[in-house]
């Protein structure tokens, strides 16, 4: 699956722990958005989309959530309870987020601004669209 996991540099001492993700050599896209989902009731699902053109980077800055990613072939669940790891997902990658603390934060820095044409919402439309 094309997607990758990436231990973000990170400093601790007497005063804290700093956590650096260089934008421009961390990461392989150009970052034109970013927000973060919190206080997402325990049973509900968030995501549940793909893009056509999106790439994204996602954080959990506080508690854990699943992330469940999904090519059309093979379908993988990480647990994200980390603030020092992030999860690239390219275009074209199913994603819904499940399973969330209660003080869960999740951090999503975006290569796109927010157009709803970007979206693929339903999953037999993506299934389509990565047949061709």
């Amino acid at each position: 699956m094309p997607f990758y996991e990436k231990n973000i540099f990170s400093v601790t001492d007497i005063r804290g722990t700093i956590a650096v993700l260089d934008l421009v050599n961390d990461l392989s896209f150009e970052v034109k958005r970013l927000f973060w989902v919190y206080d997402v009731p325990a049973l509900e699902t968030r995501g549940e989309h793909a893009h056509y053109s999106c790439y994204q980077f996602l954080i959990c800055l506080s508690g854990q959530l699943d992330l469940i990613l999904d090519d059309g072939k093979n379908k993988k669940t990480i647990k994200l309870n980390s603030k020092s790891r992030g999860i690239y997902i390219p275009k074209m990658i199913w994603a819904c987020q499940t399973n969330f603390s209660k003080d869960a934060v999740l951090l999503v820095l975006a290569s796109e601004k927010y157009k709803s044409e970007d979206y693929i919402r339903s999953y037999s439309e993506f299934l389509d669209a990565i047949k061709k």
